[in-house]
């Protein structure tokens, strides 16, 4: 059976959450999803850009560890020659990579300095400055691979969804609110294009086409970081993200297997070598970080790193461990250990909420908590063995210092009412008895005693 064609194409800012809120603005993208295996349980590796396009290319979240600054040049990915579209340019793949709108110089310098894009086996990723030059350069490609009946891989980055990229038509809109929902019904505007150019090309039925969100943004929940909306901690809302595949063979349906994506680069090979249908991840845990691993701290981002089971998932910073249930709780907003004391015997419950509302008990009953004492030491054990086999990654190259135990030492305390203050007026007899206490220690001795004796004491 001849080979799939191949269309990768980025969802640049788009988390699960964020998914579901611009829905409406995403009508194209949306149809296809419905015609796909949806992956309800995917996670990027990253809660940035580059990072997660350095996953999804090379297969792996450790390409890029080995840099120290993210502005650091000279360095490239760990593993040059296992680029995705290398590999199938080598096979007799036609390939493309663009984008739109035009890329920062500098972020464009980076991303092809270090061989995210491999540029001298398949051309130089373009970011177009104007909409109808990405139209024109991507119907050529299809209608020249069409022409010439090649198998074709396109790698599609609409960075109009991007919070520091806009065109002239975003830079006019008059409100953030607008100008974030224009830039994802121009991804969905640039996604139906390249949909209606396949089947007008009669290659639709003949390409696969994967869609994968990168990372999603973070409106300043837990801490301003600058004023940065990714590349912060990894939180289920940032780094939960939609993976959807359509290919020749793959019945439409959805999978909560845990996928990350790492994973897309071999499920991208096996839709396209196979008449079958792909095969699943078979993931125990799946991990992500927001900075490079040997990067140095920074005070304005929190160097974090966390393991996922796919139902609860563990973060781990300077600051303290995190254990959050994503279910119940995909912002991330509530951090499981703050009920608990870390013992050598494992988590136990603080006695102060042993007596909290019926709500609080059903939730933290002892086998509860002895299940999420395994939940956690599970995880914690996974992420630890993945960042000491990171770091052994790392020293095979440049040096590093990084403590991996000074992250698994504290529980980050979280910062809220555990009790509500009260209104000034509900505090006034509180405050008298304290000032009687207060004007009876003024008083010396002999006066107390006097009005004791006055009072028969």
């Amino acid at each position: 059976m001849p080979r799939a064609n191949l269309v990768l194409f980025h969802l640049e800012s788009l988390s699960t959450l964020l998914f579901d809120q611009f829905g409406e603005s995403l009508p194209c993208i949306r149809a296809l999803s419905e015609q796909s295996l949806w992956f309800t349980n995917a996670y990027a590796a990253a809660t940035s850009t580059h990072m997660s396009q350095a996953s999804v290319l090379y297969g792996s979240d450790h390409q890029l560890d080995h840099i120290r600054t993210y502005d650091q040049t000279n360095v490239r990915v760990m593993d040059p020659d296992k680029h995705l579209f290398t590999k199938l340019e080598s096979e007799g793949y036609s390939v493309l990579g663009i984008g739109y709108p035009d890329v920062y110089k500098k972020d464009d310098d980076l991303f092809h300095d270090r061989k995210i894009w491999n540029e001298e086996r398949c051309g130089r990723l373009s970011y177009e400055n104007q909409y109808e030059t990405f139209e024109k350069k991507t119907e050529a490609f299809l209608r020249d691979a069409a022409q010439r009946d090649q198998n074709f891989a396109l790698y599609v980055h609409p960075l109009i969804s991007h919070l520091s990229y806009k065109d002239e038509s975003k830079l006019q809109t008059a409100l953030s609110h607008d100008r974030m929902k224009y830039g994802y019904v121009t991804m969905d505007t640039m996604f139906a294009f390249v949909m209606a150019t396949l089947e007008s090309l009669g290659l639709d039925d003949s390409t696969a086409i994967v869609l994968f969100g990168d990372h999603g943004d973070d409106f300043y929940f837990r801490g301003f970081n600058n004023g940065m909306c990714h590349a912060v901690e990894p939180y289920a809302n940032q780094v939960k993200v939609p993976l959807f595949i359509k290919a020749p063979a793959q019945p439409p349906g959805a999978t909560d297997v845990l996928t990350s994506t790492n994973d897309i680069y071999n499920l991208t090979l096996s839709l396209l070598d196979s008449d079958r249908e792909i095969t699943l991840p078979r993931n125990e845990f799946v991990f992500s970080q927001n900075l490079f691993f040997n990067q140095t701290p920074s005070a304005i981002l929190n160097k974090s790193f966390m393991a996922s089971d796919g139902t609860h998932s563990l973060i781990v910073s300077a600051l303290g461990m995190e254990l959050y249930d994503c279910r119940i709780d995909p912002y991330n907003l509530n951090n499981l250990l703050s009920f608990v004391t870390l013992t050598a015997e494992g988590l136990v419950l603080k006695g102060k909420f042993k007596t909290a509302h019926v709500h609080f008990q059903n939730f933290f009953t002892e086998r509860d908590v002895a299940e999420l004492n395994t939940t956690f030491q599970a995880l914690r054990d996974a992420l630890r063995a993945h960042l000491m086999g990171k770091k052994q990654r790392v020293l095979e190259i440049v040096p590093c210092t990084i403590s991996i135990d000074s992250y698994f030492k504290t529980i980050r305390p979280r910062t809220y009412y555990w009790r509500y203050p009260l209104p000034w007026r509900m505090k006034i007899p509180a405050m008298i008895q304290r000032s009687k206490g207060a004007f009876r220690r003024m008083l010396p001795g002999f006066v107390i005693r006097a009005l004791r004796k006055c009072r028969g004491k």
